[in-house]
């Protein structure tokens, strides 16, 4: 299912995606307030590709393309999150460096957060950052008008700050 936010839309991986999304998933500055904190190389980002984008669930990451030219810009979905000591549902984006700064992160969020409240009735859905990820969490924060729950840390130096939004939940 394709989930226009404006400008991008977040559509089902293909396979010209590919070598985009190994770029993104590459770049260091990018790569070290999200996912594991680390770029992957090209043979670990095939392989996250492969089990995050390619299986058949609700709950997987999709490509995020300009509207305009159909350019893979970066990816973003859902996955099963334990943050709060809950079941819940956690989505998120990463976006290409270039394509910061354009309200496109913001817009996803705003349709994600429907998805998940609306279309899928969840209790509610959360979004994580990096501590350091300040452009991220001033999203979450002040353009998603998300709740801040509280920061964990879930392993060892691995530490996310947990936004939520409910029902009732608006801009």
């Amino acid at each position: 299912m394709v989930l226009d936010a404006g400008d991008v839309v977040l559509r089902p991986f293909e396979d010209r995606d590919r070598a985009s999304l190994v770029e993104i998933l590459a770049q260091p500055d990018l790569m070290q307030l999200v996912l594991d904190e680390r770029a992957l190389a090209p043979d670990e980002a095939e392989k996250f590709i492969d089990e995050q984008f390619r299986i058949d669930k609700r709950l997987r990451y999709e490509t995020v393309s300009l509207k305009s030219t159909d350019e893979a810009i970066g990816f973003s979905g859902f996955r099963e999150c334990r943050y709060l000591d809950a079941d819940d549902i956690e989505f998120g984006w990463v976006l290409a460096r270039k394509h910061h700064g354009r309200g496109y992160a913001s817009a996803l969020g705003t349709r994600l957060i429907m998805r998940g409240l609306e279309s899928w009735q969840l209790p509610r859905v959360l979004a994580a950052c990096h501590p350091l990820n300040h452009a991220s969490e001033r999203i979450l924060r002040d353009k998603l008008h998300m709740r801040f729950e509280r920061q964990v840390e879930p392993r060892d130096g691995f530490r996310r700050r947990v936004y939520s939004a409910a029902p009732g939940w608006h801009l």
